[in-house]
């Protein structure tokens, strides 16, 4: 019975969250304020028509992007964000829940 109740858990929490170790390299050197350009990819948003409207995770960012300097180009078909931001904000947008992959972005 633990067993069933230990894969429901599981379950609910979703896939595990990816971040390529280069970003996280690129998030511990980076200098207060220094934009860092990442690629983050969200759960199940790829899998919405254009006319269904913006996803749960591109509204977060937008909402995000508000308050904090950063520069984003959504792929909505892809389910991906591209972003040039700082380190603190990149934290901030890698928290959002339905986070599944980020890669640093080498342009």
């Amino acid at each position: 019975m633990k067993k069933k109740h230990a894969k429901r858990v599981a379950a609910a929490r979703g896939p595990a969250r990816r971040i390529d170790p280069r970003l996280k390299q690129a998030l511990s050197r980076a200098a207060e304020g220094a934009p860092i350009e990442a690629v983050i990819l969200f759960r199940d948003a790829g899998r919405r028509g254009a006319a269904a409207g913006k996803s749960k995770p591109e509204k977060a960012v937008e909402a995000l992007a508000r308050t904090e300097q950063i520069e984003y180009n959504f792929f909505p078909n892809l389910g991906a964000v591209a972003v040039r931001t700082n380190s603190r904000a990149l934290r901030k947008l890698l928290d959002l829940p339905d986070v599944t992959t980020a890669t640093v972005n080498h342009s």
